[in-house]
């Protein structure tokens, strides 16, 4: 019988996807799956999957959240989403942090059902539909992304606020590095815990952050419920046309810090 060293790895990575199978979606799994295909070692180094002998084959625990997330943190690092920015644009658009796709392919906002390029589209950013691996064409619309956290998950929801407090000097830097006129946060969590504030409007926030003036954004996800197609487009189309009304930098950078 063999041994815990012994598999083969197809044998460990059709294991692997069969347990994933049970827990997430079945996109997700794939994800996780072509992941750890490109990565292997990471299914020896997490100590995620519990190795049982039964009549004679492995079966393995079915993968919870944590767990999951406990690879995602270990793909943030070892295939990280890019940055996608430039000197002097007029936004960037700052994710809350990756979606399991989006780290597999390395193209931002590449997740099911996420209407984030047909809502930039639809609100007058950019002049055609990009898609997802048309992102680093991005600046030429005179727009950036970013994300607050680098680890990927399977939801937003599973980044802590710490994660988000801990990864805002990082952001800061890139933001007075690069000199937006605006920063958009997606989603009011990311932000909220930053400047440790519990209630936020959407829209102009009062406050820059890296000199940059600020504006909340609902997040396009499709896992957002609360905001129709259509109210993303208006509220989208709003900053969009606050951004590109000729506003003059010396406006937008009051109270740098």
């Amino acid at each position: 019988m063999p041994g815990r060293g012994e598999l083969s790895r197809s044998a460990r990575e059709a294991d692997v996807a069969a347990s994933i199978d049970r827990q997430l979606s079945d996109e997700d799994s794939l994800h996780i799956f072509l992941l750890l295909r490109r990565t292997p070692a990471i299914v020896q180094a997490t100590s995620v999957f519990d190795h049982t002998t039964l009549g004679g084959s492995l079966s393995y625990q079915r993968m919870s959240d944590d767990d999951a997330n406990r690879i995602g943190e270990r793909l943030g690092v070892m295939s990280g989403l890019p940055d996608i920015l430039a000197d002097d644009l007029d936004v960037v658009f700052c994710g809350l942090n990756p979606g399991l796709r989006a780290a597999e392919t390395g193209h931002h906002f590449d997740g099911r059902g996420n209407r984030f390029w047909p809502v930039l589209f639809r609100s007058g950013f950019t002049a055609r539909l990009f898609q997802p691996d048309d992102d680093r064409s991005l600046p030429g619309e005179r727009c950036g992304l970013t994300t607050v956290v680098a680890r990927p998950t399977v939801s937003a929801d599973q980044i802590s606020v710490g994660e988000f407090t801990g990864a805002s000097a990082a952001l800061k830097s890139k933001i007075e590095e690069h000199k937006p006129r605006f920063v958009a946060f997606l989603g009011k969590k990311a932000y909220g815990a930053i400047i440790d504030r519990s209630s936020l409007e959407w829209g102009l926030q009062t406050e820059p952050f890296g000199g940059a003036r600020t504006w909340v954004l609902p997040n396009p996800s499709g896992r957002n419920r609360s905001f129709s197609f259509d109210a993303l487009v208006l509220a989208y189309r709003e900053l969009r046309l606050v951004a590109r009304a000729g506003t003059k930098r010396s406006s937008c950078t009051v109270g740098r810090q």
